[in-house]
Protein backbone atom coordinates (compact mmCIF):
# COMPACT_ATOMS: atom_id res chain seq x y z
CA UNK A 1 0.00 0.00 0.00
CA UNK A 2 1.28 3.32 -1.38
CA UNK A 3 1.72 5.98 1.75
CA UNK A 4 -0.28 9.23 0.56
CA UNK A 5 0.38 12.74 1.28
CA UNK A 6 -1.37 15.53 3.34
CA UNK A 7 -4.98 16.16 1.69
CA UNK A 8 -4.47 19.56 0.91
CA UNK A 9 -8.14 21.87 0.93
CA UNK A 10 -9.26 24.82 -1.53
CA UNK A 11 -10.91 27.70 -0.76
CA UNK A 12 -12.76 28.62 -4.02
CA UNK A 13 -13.16 31.80 -3.33
CA UNK A 14 -9.38 32.27 -3.31
CA UNK A 15 -9.11 30.86 -6.70
CA UNK A 16 -12.34 32.83 -8.21
CA UNK A 17 -10.58 35.72 -9.48
CA UNK A 18 -13.43 37.40 -11.94
CA UNK A 19 -16.02 37.31 -8.71
CA UNK A 20 -13.32 39.22 -6.46
CA UNK A 21 -12.54 42.03 -8.89
CA UNK A 22 -15.70 42.90 -9.63
CA UNK A 23 -16.38 43.30 -6.59
CA UNK A 24 -13.48 45.65 -5.68
CA UNK A 25 -14.27 47.46 -9.07
CA UNK A 26 -17.77 48.40 -7.86
CA UNK A 27 -16.33 49.62 -4.19
CA UNK A 28 -13.86 51.87 -5.69
CA UNK A 29 -16.32 53.77 -8.17
CA UNK A 30 -19.11 54.09 -5.03
CA UNK A 31 -15.99 56.22 -3.39
CA UNK A 32 -15.22 58.40 -6.31
CA UNK A 33 -18.80 59.07 -6.83
CA UNK A 34 -19.33 60.30 -3.31
CA UNK A 35 -16.23 62.36 -3.27
CA UNK A 36 -17.34 63.99 -6.62
CA UNK A 37 -20.35 65.00 -4.91
CA UNK A 38 -18.77 66.38 -2.12
CA UNK A 39 -16.43 68.08 -4.17
CA UNK A 40 -18.69 69.81 -6.39
CA UNK A 41 -20.99 70.93 -3.48
CA UNK A 42 -17.80 72.58 -1.66
CA UNK A 43 -17.00 74.14 -5.10
CA UNK A 44 -20.20 75.22 -5.33
CA UNK A 45 -20.85 77.21 -1.66
CA UNK A 46 -17.25 78.35 -1.92
CA UNK A 47 -17.98 81.53 -3.33
CA UNK A 48 -21.37 82.10 -1.10
CA UNK A 49 -19.14 81.79 2.24
CA UNK A 50 -16.56 83.73 0.92
CA UNK A 51 -18.72 86.88 0.02
CA UNK A 52 -19.97 86.04 3.46
CA UNK A 53 -17.08 86.12 5.56
CA UNK A 54 -15.25 88.90 3.79
CA UNK A 55 -18.93 91.12 4.04
CA UNK A 56 -18.45 90.58 8.08
CA UNK A 57 -15.04 91.52 8.38
CA UNK A 58 -15.43 94.60 5.67
CA UNK A 59 -18.93 95.53 6.26
CA UNK A 60 -18.87 98.65 4.21
CA UNK A 61 -18.05 96.62 1.09
CA UNK A 62 -20.40 94.90 -1.37
CA UNK A 63 -23.38 97.48 -0.69
CA UNK A 64 -24.89 96.93 -3.72
CA UNK A 65 -27.75 94.64 -3.32
CA UNK A 66 -29.34 94.36 -6.95
CA UNK A 67 -26.74 92.31 -8.62
CA UNK A 68 -27.83 94.12 -12.12
CA UNK A 69 -26.97 97.40 -10.99
CA UNK A 70 -23.48 98.32 -11.04
CA UNK A 71 -21.75 100.94 -8.24
CA UNK A 72 -19.50 101.57 -10.24
CA UNK A 73 -19.35 105.34 -12.25
CA UNK A 74 -19.84 105.18 -15.22
CA UNK A 75 -16.96 106.10 -17.94
CA UNK A 76 -16.79 109.89 -19.12
CA UNK A 77 -16.65 109.41 -22.76
CA UNK A 78 -14.50 112.72 -24.80
CA UNK A 79 -16.78 112.27 -27.58
CA UNK A 80 -19.11 115.22 -27.91
CA UNK A 81 -23.01 114.02 -27.07
CA UNK A 82 -25.18 113.96 -29.93
CA UNK A 83 -27.96 115.68 -29.99
CA UNK A 84 -31.11 114.09 -32.27
CA UNK A 85 -32.07 116.76 -35.10
CA UNK A 86 -35.50 118.49 -33.79
CA UNK A 87 -37.82 118.46 -36.32
CA UNK A 88 -39.34 121.56 -37.55
CA UNK A 89 -42.72 122.26 -39.43
CA UNK A 90 -42.48 123.75 -42.83
CA UNK A 91 -43.99 127.41 -43.12
CA UNK A 92 -46.87 126.86 -45.21
CA UNK A 93 -47.99 128.53 -48.28
CA UNK A 94 -49.97 131.22 -46.86
CA UNK A 95 -47.07 132.08 -44.29
CA UNK A 96 -44.94 132.30 -47.12
CA UNK A 97 -46.77 134.45 -49.18
CA UNK A 98 -47.82 136.54 -46.25
CA UNK A 99 -44.17 137.08 -45.27
CA UNK A 100 -43.43 137.93 -49.30
CA UNK A 101 -45.99 140.70 -49.29
CA UNK A 102 -44.53 142.12 -46.17
CA UNK A 103 -41.23 142.37 -47.49
CA UNK A 104 -42.38 143.55 -50.80
CA UNK A 105 -43.75 146.63 -48.32
CA UNK A 106 -39.93 147.88 -48.03
CA UNK A 107 -40.02 148.31 -51.76
CA UNK A 108 -42.83 150.90 -51.64
CA UNK A 109 -42.07 154.21 -53.65
CA UNK A 110 -45.42 155.65 -53.78
CA UNK A 111 -47.50 158.53 -54.38
CA UNK A 112 -51.49 159.33 -53.07
CA UNK A 113 -54.31 159.83 -55.39
CA UNK A 114 -57.03 161.25 -53.98
CA UNK A 115 -60.69 160.17 -54.34
CA UNK A 116 -61.88 162.62 -57.65
CA UNK A 117 -58.77 161.85 -59.18
CA UNK A 118 -60.18 157.99 -59.11
CA UNK A 119 -63.28 158.07 -60.77
CA UNK A 120 -62.54 160.90 -63.00
CA UNK A 121 -61.50 159.23 -66.33
CA UNK A 122 -59.26 161.69 -67.40
CA UNK A 123 -57.69 162.87 -64.02
CA UNK A 124 -56.96 159.03 -63.51
CA UNK A 125 -55.30 158.66 -66.74
CA UNK A 126 -53.22 161.64 -66.92
CA UNK A 127 -51.95 160.62 -63.05
CA UNK A 128 -50.36 157.25 -64.26
CA UNK A 129 -48.91 159.33 -66.95
CA UNK A 130 -47.16 161.32 -64.44
CA UNK A 131 -46.41 158.50 -61.84
CA UNK A 132 -44.88 156.49 -64.09
CA UNK A 133 -43.23 159.19 -65.66
CA UNK A 134 -41.41 160.03 -61.96
CA UNK A 135 -40.03 156.69 -61.04
CA UNK A 136 -43.19 155.96 -58.80
CA UNK A 137 -43.81 152.03 -58.19
CA UNK A 138 -46.71 152.74 -55.98
CA UNK A 139 -50.24 153.98 -55.68
CA UNK A 140 -52.13 154.10 -52.47
CA UNK A 141 -55.94 155.23 -53.67
CA UNK A 142 -58.89 156.09 -51.93
CA UNK A 143 -61.67 154.30 -51.96
CA UNK A 144 -64.12 155.11 -48.88
CA UNK A 145 -63.70 158.70 -47.63
CA UNK A 146 -64.23 159.70 -43.69
CA UNK A 147 -67.63 160.58 -44.39
CA UNK A 148 -68.85 157.01 -45.75
CA UNK A 149 -68.91 157.68 -49.31
CA UNK A 150 -67.64 154.65 -51.56
CA UNK A 151 -65.71 155.20 -54.93
CA UNK A 152 -66.14 152.50 -56.74
CA UNK A 153 -69.64 150.00 -58.35
CA UNK A 154 -70.44 147.39 -56.09
CA UNK A 155 -73.29 144.84 -56.47
CA UNK A 156 -72.28 143.25 -52.76
CA UNK A 157 -76.07 143.62 -50.59
CA UNK A 158 -73.82 143.98 -47.21
CA UNK A 159 -71.77 147.23 -48.57
CA UNK A 160 -75.12 149.06 -50.40
CA UNK A 161 -76.77 148.68 -47.17
CA UNK A 162 -75.56 152.23 -46.23
CA UNK A 163 -76.61 153.70 -49.48
CA UNK A 164 -72.71 154.93 -49.51
CA UNK A 165 -72.28 154.89 -53.43
CA UNK A 166 -71.51 158.25 -55.34
CA UNK A 167 -73.10 158.70 -58.67
CA UNK A 168 -69.44 158.65 -60.27
CA UNK A 169 -68.28 155.82 -58.60
CA UNK A 170 -65.90 153.94 -61.35
CA UNK A 171 -65.40 150.47 -62.53
CA UNK A 172 -62.97 148.69 -60.00
CA UNK A 173 -61.58 146.13 -62.08
CA UNK A 174 -60.67 148.39 -65.04
CA UNK A 175 -58.76 150.69 -62.36
CA UNK A 176 -57.22 148.35 -61.19
CA UNK A 177 -56.06 146.41 -64.33
CA UNK A 178 -54.88 149.66 -65.82
CA UNK A 179 -52.50 150.21 -62.33
CA UNK A 180 -50.80 147.38 -62.93
CA UNK A 181 -50.76 147.33 -66.29
CA UNK A 182 -48.84 150.42 -65.86
CA UNK A 183 -46.77 148.81 -63.35
CA UNK A 184 -47.79 150.36 -60.47
CA UNK A 185 -48.55 148.49 -57.41
CA UNK A 186 -52.01 149.43 -56.26
CA UNK A 187 -53.28 149.42 -52.63
CA UNK A 188 -56.37 150.88 -51.59
CA UNK A 189 -57.22 152.70 -48.73
CA UNK A 190 -60.47 153.06 -46.83
CA UNK A 191 -61.80 154.68 -43.85
CA UNK A 192 -63.41 152.53 -40.75
CA UNK A 193 -65.64 154.07 -37.26
CA UNK A 194 -65.35 157.52 -39.29
CA UNK A 195 -68.39 157.44 -41.10
CA UNK A 196 -71.48 159.54 -41.16
CA UNK A 197 -73.42 157.65 -43.89
CA UNK A 198 -73.09 154.24 -42.01
CA UNK A 199 -74.08 155.64 -38.93
CA UNK A 200 -77.01 157.18 -40.11
CA UNK A 201 -78.88 154.51 -42.39
CA UNK A 202 -77.58 151.04 -40.99
CA UNK A 203 -79.87 150.59 -36.92
CA UNK A 204 -77.60 149.66 -34.27
CA UNK A 205 -74.55 150.33 -36.29
CA UNK A 206 -73.91 153.84 -34.49
CA UNK A 207 -72.21 156.11 -31.25
CA UNK A 208 -75.11 157.18 -28.88
CA UNK A 209 -75.44 160.28 -27.02
CA UNK A 210 -74.63 159.44 -23.31
CA UNK A 211 -76.72 155.87 -23.24
CA UNK A 212 -79.92 156.79 -25.31
CA UNK A 213 -79.99 153.98 -28.04
CA UNK A 214 -82.20 156.20 -30.17
CA UNK A 215 -79.93 159.24 -29.78
CA UNK A 216 -77.06 159.37 -32.08
CA UNK A 217 -73.87 161.11 -30.98
CA UNK A 218 -72.33 163.92 -33.41
CA UNK A 219 -68.83 165.22 -33.12
CA UNK A 220 -69.57 168.79 -33.77
CA UNK A 221 -72.64 171.03 -33.54
CA UNK A 222 -74.84 170.47 -36.77
CA UNK A 223 -74.66 174.08 -37.70
CA UNK A 224 -70.62 173.57 -37.54
CA UNK A 225 -71.11 169.84 -39.55
CA UNK A 226 -70.64 167.44 -36.76
CA UNK A 227 -71.52 164.18 -37.89
CA UNK A 228 -71.74 161.08 -36.52
CA UNK A 229 -69.63 157.70 -36.20
CA UNK A 230 -69.58 154.10 -36.28
CA UNK A 231 -69.72 152.56 -32.84
CA UNK A 232 -66.66 150.48 -32.72
CA UNK A 233 -68.46 148.29 -30.29
CA UNK A 234 -71.43 147.61 -32.38
CA UNK A 235 -71.04 144.44 -34.13
CA UNK A 236 -73.27 145.43 -36.62
CA UNK A 237 -70.44 148.48 -37.55
CA UNK A 238 -67.53 145.59 -37.53
CA UNK A 239 -69.20 143.59 -39.85
CA UNK A 240 -69.98 146.34 -42.08
CA UNK A 241 -66.34 147.39 -42.19
CA UNK A 242 -65.15 143.11 -42.54
CA UNK A 243 -67.64 143.59 -45.48
CA UNK A 244 -66.37 146.58 -47.49
CA UNK A 245 -62.66 145.07 -46.77
CA UNK A 246 -63.53 141.78 -48.25
CA UNK A 247 -65.63 143.10 -51.09
CA UNK A 248 -62.51 145.46 -52.66
CA UNK A 249 -60.24 142.45 -51.91
CA UNK A 250 -61.70 140.33 -53.85
CA UNK A 251 -60.17 142.40 -56.95
CA UNK A 252 -57.29 140.72 -56.50
CA UNK A 253 -55.47 143.30 -54.13
CA UNK A 254 -52.46 142.44 -52.40
CA UNK A 255 -53.03 145.10 -49.55
CA UNK A 256 -55.15 147.43 -47.92
CA UNK A 257 -54.69 150.27 -45.65
CA UNK A 258 -57.48 150.62 -43.09
CA UNK A 259 -57.69 154.29 -41.31
CA UNK A 260 -59.60 155.57 -38.52
CA UNK A 261 -60.48 152.31 -36.91
CA UNK A 262 -60.47 154.06 -33.73
CA UNK A 263 -63.03 155.47 -31.01
CA UNK A 264 -64.41 159.07 -32.50
CA UNK A 265 -62.50 162.20 -32.48
CA UNK A 266 -64.37 165.72 -31.65
CA UNK A 267 -66.07 167.41 -29.54
CA UNK A 268 -68.55 166.71 -26.51
CA UNK A 269 -66.39 163.41 -26.19
CA UNK A 270 -67.82 163.13 -22.59
CA UNK A 271 -70.94 162.32 -24.20
CA UNK A 272 -71.07 159.83 -26.18
CA UNK A 273 -71.36 156.05 -25.13
CA UNK A 274 -70.03 153.04 -26.98
CA UNK A 275 -70.70 150.11 -24.40
CA UNK A 276 -69.31 148.84 -20.94
CA UNK A 277 -65.81 148.05 -22.49
CA UNK A 278 -64.85 151.64 -23.70
CA UNK A 279 -64.60 152.98 -19.84
CA UNK A 280 -62.36 150.74 -19.05
CA UNK A 281 -60.81 148.14 -22.38
CA UNK A 282 -60.97 150.48 -25.53
CA UNK A 283 -57.69 149.21 -26.89
CA UNK A 284 -58.76 145.97 -26.17
CA UNK A 285 -62.00 146.45 -28.43
CA UNK A 286 -59.94 147.67 -30.87
CA UNK A 287 -57.43 144.94 -31.21
CA UNK A 288 -60.05 142.26 -30.71
CA UNK A 289 -62.05 143.93 -34.02
CA UNK A 290 -58.41 144.27 -35.64
CA UNK A 291 -57.09 140.79 -35.37
CA UNK A 292 -60.78 139.37 -36.63
CA UNK A 293 -60.41 141.68 -39.83
CA UNK A 294 -56.54 140.22 -40.49
CA UNK A 295 -57.63 136.66 -40.20
CA UNK A 296 -60.61 137.59 -42.52
CA UNK A 297 -58.35 139.18 -44.98
CA UNK A 298 -55.36 136.64 -44.88
CA UNK A 299 -58.02 134.49 -46.05
CA UNK A 300 -58.12 136.32 -49.41
CA UNK A 301 -54.14 136.65 -49.61
CA UNK A 302 -54.31 140.16 -48.76
CA UNK A 303 -52.05 141.99 -45.74
CA UNK A 304 -53.74 144.56 -43.78
CA UNK A 305 -51.60 147.99 -43.14
CA UNK A 306 -53.38 149.64 -40.40
CA UNK A 307 -52.96 153.50 -40.65
CA UNK A 308 -53.04 156.46 -37.63
CA UNK A 309 -51.11 160.05 -36.87
CA UNK A 310 -47.59 159.49 -35.90
CA UNK A 311 -48.35 162.05 -32.57
CA UNK A 312 -50.36 158.77 -31.57
CA UNK A 313 -48.10 156.75 -31.99
CA UNK A 314 -45.36 158.75 -30.11
CA UNK A 315 -47.54 159.14 -27.43
CA UNK A 316 -50.47 157.73 -27.27
CA UNK A 317 -54.15 158.72 -27.07
CA UNK A 318 -56.76 157.39 -24.61
CA UNK A 319 -59.53 158.82 -25.82
CA UNK A 320 -59.57 157.53 -29.65
CA UNK A 321 -57.29 154.47 -28.87
CA UNK A 322 -57.19 153.99 -25.32
CA UNK A 323 -53.26 153.57 -24.99
CA UNK A 324 -50.85 153.39 -28.37
CA UNK A 325 -52.38 152.32 -31.42
CA UNK A 326 -48.89 150.45 -32.21
CA UNK A 327 -50.36 148.27 -29.81
CA UNK A 328 -53.11 147.30 -31.63
CA UNK A 329 -51.92 143.62 -32.77
CA UNK A 330 -51.54 144.12 -36.51
CA UNK A 331 -47.91 143.98 -37.46
CA UNK A 332 -47.80 146.66 -40.48
CA UNK A 333 -48.64 150.18 -40.00
CA UNK A 334 -48.78 153.27 -42.10
CA UNK A 335 -47.66 156.86 -40.33
CA UNK A 336 -49.04 159.80 -41.00
CA UNK A 337 -45.94 162.03 -40.85
CA UNK A 338 -46.91 165.41 -41.95
CA UNK A 339 -45.06 168.27 -39.95
CA UNK A 340 -47.76 170.66 -40.59
CA UNK A 341 -49.95 168.96 -38.41
CA UNK A 342 -47.54 168.40 -35.43
CA UNK A 343 -47.89 170.22 -32.30
CA UNK A 344 -45.78 172.94 -31.76
CA UNK A 345 -43.24 172.27 -30.23
CA UNK A 346 -42.56 169.38 -30.91
CA UNK A 347 -41.45 167.02 -28.44
CA UNK A 348 -40.53 163.37 -28.24
CA UNK A 349 -39.11 163.21 -24.43
CA UNK A 350 -41.13 160.80 -23.21
CA UNK A 351 -39.77 158.58 -25.77
CA UNK A 352 -36.59 159.23 -27.50
CA UNK A 353 -35.16 161.97 -25.27
CA UNK A 354 -34.53 164.42 -27.66
CA UNK A 355 -35.05 167.75 -27.24
CA UNK A 356 -37.92 170.09 -27.98
CA UNK A 357 -38.13 171.61 -32.07
CA UNK A 358 -40.29 174.85 -31.94
CA UNK A 359 -40.94 175.13 -35.59
CA UNK A 360 -41.67 171.28 -37.02
CA UNK A 361 -43.15 172.06 -39.73
CA UNK A 362 -40.13 174.56 -41.08
CA UNK A 363 -37.41 172.18 -40.02
CA UNK A 364 -38.64 168.60 -42.25
CA UNK A 365 -35.67 166.82 -41.73
CA UNK A 366 -35.45 167.27 -37.78
CA UNK A 367 -39.04 166.83 -37.48
CA UNK A 368 -39.48 163.72 -39.17
CA UNK A 369 -36.15 162.11 -37.63
CA UNK A 370 -37.48 162.77 -34.36
CA UNK A 371 -40.73 161.48 -34.61
CA UNK A 372 -39.56 158.61 -36.26
CA UNK A 373 -37.31 157.33 -33.57
CA UNK A 374 -39.75 157.41 -31.42
CA UNK A 375 -42.20 155.49 -33.15
CA UNK A 376 -39.64 153.14 -33.82
CA UNK A 377 -39.27 152.95 -30.22
CA UNK A 378 -42.85 152.76 -29.15
CA UNK A 379 -43.41 149.84 -32.05
CA UNK A 380 -40.72 147.69 -31.07
CA UNK A 381 -41.49 144.11 -30.59
CA UNK A 382 -45.13 144.80 -31.97
CA UNK A 383 -44.65 146.63 -35.63
CA UNK A 384 -42.99 144.58 -38.36
CA UNK A 385 -43.07 147.11 -41.17
CA UNK A 386 -43.48 150.80 -41.09
CA UNK A 387 -45.07 152.65 -44.09
CA UNK A 388 -44.58 156.50 -43.15
CA UNK A 389 -47.11 159.04 -45.49
CA UNK A 390 -45.03 162.38 -46.15
CA UNK A 391 -45.73 165.38 -46.06
CA UNK A 392 -46.07 166.76 -50.19
CA UNK A 393 -47.93 170.55 -49.94
CA UNK A 394 -46.92 173.85 -48.06
CA UNK A 395 -43.90 174.07 -49.70
CA UNK A 396 -42.82 170.38 -49.29
CA UNK A 397 -42.66 169.57 -52.61
CA UNK A 398 -39.28 168.24 -53.60
CA UNK A 399 -36.92 169.71 -51.25
CA UNK A 400 -39.36 168.81 -47.72
CA UNK A 401 -39.85 165.48 -49.17
CA UNK A 402 -36.23 164.75 -49.89
CA UNK A 403 -35.58 165.94 -45.97
CA UNK A 404 -38.34 163.92 -44.66
CA UNK A 405 -36.99 160.47 -47.12
CA UNK A 406 -33.43 161.49 -45.86
CA UNK A 407 -34.95 161.13 -42.15
CA UNK A 408 -36.53 157.98 -43.11
CA UNK A 409 -33.22 156.32 -44.42
CA UNK A 410 -31.22 157.21 -41.24
CA UNK A 411 -34.11 155.17 -39.48
CA UNK A 412 -33.52 152.37 -42.00
CA UNK A 413 -37.22 153.30 -43.30
CA UNK A 414 -36.68 152.90 -46.90
CA UNK A 415 -40.65 152.96 -47.85
CA UNK A 416 -42.83 156.29 -48.28
CA UNK A 417 -46.11 157.59 -49.79
CA UNK A 418 -45.89 160.93 -50.83
CA UNK A 419 -48.93 162.49 -49.53
CA UNK A 420 -51.37 165.48 -51.43
CA UNK A 421 -54.84 165.86 -51.11
CA UNK A 422 -55.11 167.34 -54.74
CA UNK A 423 -52.98 164.40 -56.18
CA UNK A 424 -50.14 166.98 -57.76
CA UNK A 425 -46.45 165.39 -57.46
Amino acid sequence: MTNKGPKIKRYKSIYDDSAQKRKRMGSAVAITLICAVFLFVGYSLSGVWSEFIDTVINPAKNTVSDPYVSSELPAVSDEPAITPPVEVEAPSEEELQKAEREEKIKTFKGVFMPANTFYDDTAFSLFLQNARAKGYNTIVFELKDGTGHLYYKTDSKAVLAAQPLINEAADLAARTNAMKEAGFIAVPKIHAFQDNLASKNIPNSYAMYMSLGETRWIDNSVDKGGRSWLNPESEVAQNYITNICTDIVSYGFEYIIVDSLQYPSGLALDKAFFGERSITDRIGVLSDYAEKLEQALLGKNCTLILMSTATAQMNGNADYYGGNPLNIPVENVASSILPAYFPQPLSAAGNSGGEEIANPSDKPYESTKTVVSAIKKAGAGNVHEILPFIQYFDGYQEKGADEQIRALEENEISCYVLYNTEGIY
